[in-house]
């Protein structure tokens, strides 16, 4: 699945969050319970699949020297770690040290970004789009990513 688009959402007072319809119906596609794991990546919550999660974590667990900024990296993903099931309402709960560090208030909007979606304060979403954007248009091209349109 291609998580894409977004929709705004509001936090219950226990910390649930309804996802769209199509990211539960993969979710559940996915495993039997409809469990999925969320984590910090680049101070977003993301969720992604338990498959997923396990492909990422054996690289992260890879034999290496790292620095001490990589391995204070591996150390948030790793101890991020929460893996959540649906419920019977299509809600998951983002547990209270994940919405403290993610920043999450009440209002967020859930985005989807290719492989995983992200979670994000609507505030700070808001601030995202209105940010002057560094030209990518070069990388872009270097990537193979010249749009067809």
């Amino acid at each position: 699945m291609i998580f894409r688009g977004h929709v705004d959402r509001s936090l219950d007072p226990k910390g649930r969050l309804m996802l769209p319809p199509e990211y539960r119906e993969y979710f559940h596609s996915q495993h039997p319970e409809g469990c999925l794991v969320l984590t910090l990546h680049r101070g977003r919550i993301i969720g992604i699949t338990p498959q997923q999660w396990d492909a990422w974590e054996a690289k992260l667990l890879e034999p290496r020297t790292v620095s001490d900024a990589l391995q204070s990296a591996i150390d948030i993903y790793l101890s991020s770690y929460e893996m959540v099931k649906l419920d019977k309402h299509g809600r998951i709960q983002i547990p209270p040290r994940l919405r403290k560090s993610g920043k999450l208030n009440k209002d967020v909007v859930v985005l989807g970004s290719g492989r995983h979606f992200a979670v994000m304060d609507v505030r700070a979403y808001d601030r995202m789009l209105e940010q002057q954007h560094a030209d990518v248009s070069q990388e872009m091209s270097d990537q193979g990513l010249v749009p067809s349109f």
